[in-house]
């Protein structure tokens, strides 16, 4: 697959359970890029104080100097570097020079996924699918409001992205190659 026409910096945005991690890290596989998950600071700090991430959002409402120092760690890596794939809901802003795209789930499909593929801390395993569709809806919320905030900037509105891509009822590679076709105006298969 030609790749020449391919950003070198590219995020990734859009609300829990559009498929960020997951697509990032097949884009960048793909690509041999390196990839980064903005959110990983932020869980590794839930860890360090032995709380879930949706209990650490609500303590950094009144700690706003550890989003700004991770922004600030996250933009200097952004800038220094190249050949990346960022899952930053943020970037679309932070990092305009990148290519942003904003990835689109419905919400059943989004707790679907969420409650499927909990990451440590996130959920206790035992909850139904509406609380888990109630707890993403309060952290997707949380977040808005945090980065309204903090910067003026709501990552959910689609109009500050480059591309906005939906993910329901595609598969990984299936997102992937859209997002490649898009990027580049490839027409080939991921596999060829």
């Amino acid at each position: 697959m030609k790749t020449n026409k391919i950003p070198t910096r590219i995020i990734l945005s859009g609300l829990a359970g559009a498929g960020k991690s997951s697509v990032g890290k097949a884009l960048a596989k793909h690509l041999g890029y390196n990839f980064r998950v903005a959110s990983h600071y932020a869980r590794e700090e839930a860890k360090r104080r032995g709380i879930s991430i949706q209990e650490l959002q609500v303590q950094l409402d009144k700690e706003p100097e550890f989003d700004r120092e991770l922004d600030a760690r996250l933009v200097h890596w952004g800038r220094s570097e190249d050949r990346w794939i960022m899952d930053y809901r943020l970037g679309c802003s932070m990092l305009s020079e990148a290519a942003s795209i904003y990835l689109t789930v419905e919400e059943t499909e989004a707790a679907r996924r969420v409650g499927a593929d909990s990451r440590p801390g996130e959920f206790k395993g035992d909850e139904s699918a509406e609380d888990v569709l109630a707890s993403i809806r309060d952290r997707n919320e949380n977040m808005r409001k945090c980065f309204l905030k903090l910067y003026d900037i709501d990552f959910a509105d689609e109009s500050l992205y480059d591309h906005v891509v939906t993910t329901d009822g595609k598969d990984i590679d299936q997102v992937v190659c859209e997002i490649l076709m898009i990027l580049s105006n490839c027409t080939t298969s991921m596999n060829a």
